[in-house]
């Protein structure tokens, strides 16, 4: 059998209904709705941030992005080590 006739003898049916089905677009915008809402959590405080940019001679802002990237590896993780002395 070759590669095309292997391929027309398996039929391949996909259990997705957990799986993630948004695109970098929406949950760009899924980050920035998070990041605009604001933390609910501070683990330190330092100084008056909002003082300190109404003193500011200039406030410079800008935004990063960049798309969705899944960083899992499609292999486990493991090794293996032969140690001899």
């Amino acid at each position: 059998m070759g590669g095309h006739e292997s391929r027309e003898a398996v039929t391949v049916e996909w259990e997705d209904t957990k799986a993630e089905k948004r695109g970098s677009s929406e949950i760009a915008a899924d980050y920035r709705a998070a990041a605009e809402k604001g933390g609910e959590v501070v683990a330190v405080s330092y100084g008056d941030v909002d003082a300190a940019f109404a003193k500011a001679a200039k406030v410079i802002e800008a935004r990063y992005e960049f798309p969705y990237l899944a960083h899992a590896p499609l292999e486990p993780i493991n090794a293996a080590a032969r140690m001899k002395s």
